[in-house]
């Protein structure tokens, strides 16, 4: 006689950088779970990845493209795996201002979600008729690029517009983009360094209360990133 086969769980999310598309996940089952510890047990950073990228991959039913789905809708859709899998609270320790002791803060995974500035946009306006439309970089690619330096700016190019003459990332060559950029002035620069600054981030704001030499003291600190949630 067969065994029975088991339904897992499924639920819904939103994807920012897919413009609010539902995408649909299933619970992660043990086998999944067992490669997801070995990982992180792992001194390599593209196992862990790796890892992530397969889990997510398998329980959204290859919706979405896990090699090129911005960093933080990436981490997102883990999480809320993660949440719906094991468990929806995560204990974290973190210090305080002045003192050496750690806190332990449990935080529900169910209330952390994206924060994207209202100002926010992924097409910059460098003159009144010049402009770039940014892709959002992969995991892959904010870990590279913290490690390695890796210029984000020519990476995350979409296109570059000029009036109504648009040019596409696959029809320049790397030297006439970096010839661009390079001709860029520091007023332009900074309006595309704000769209890296304000790009959505999965993180949490936390108030703490304390005591301190018998004195009671509050502070605010913000958990970014899935290092942060899960460390």
């Amino acid at each position: 006689m067969p065994l029975p086969k088991y339904n897992l769980p499924r639920y819904e999310t939103q994807l920012y950088s897919m413009k609010n598309k539902k995408i649909e996940f299933r619970t992660f089952t043990a086998g999944e779970q067992k490669t997801l510890l070995l990982a992180k047990e792992s001194d390599s950073l593209e196992d862990q990845i790796k890892a992530l990228k397969d889990i997510v991959k398998q329980c959204t039913f290859d919706q979405v493209d896990v090699n090129q789905l911005a960093f933080f809708d990436l981490e997102k859709l883990f999480m809320k795996i993660r949440s719906k899998s094991v468990s929806n609270e995560t204990t974290i320790s973190f210090k305080v201002k002045n003192s050496k002791d750690k806190i332990t803060k449990t935080i529900d995974l169910d209330d952390v979600d994206l924060m994207i500035a209202d100002d926010h946009s992924n097409i910059v306006n460098l003159t009144d008729s010049i402009g770039i439309v940014f892709n959002y970089p992969s995991l892959e690619t904010m870990y590279k690029s913290e490690k390695n330096s890796v210029d984000l700016v020519s990476v995350c190019v979409e296109s570059i517009y000029d009036g109504e003459t648009v040019t596409t990332r696959a029809d320049m060559s790397d030297t006439e983009l970096q010839e661009f950029l390079d001709s860029l002035d520091v007023t332009a620069l900074k309006k595309i360094k704000h769209f890296f600054d304000t790009m959505p981030r999965l993180r949490h704001e936390l108030k703490i209360k304390y005591i301190i030499d018998g004195e009671e003291k509050e502070e605010t600190i913000f958990i970014e990133g899935l290092n942060d949630f899960f460390d």
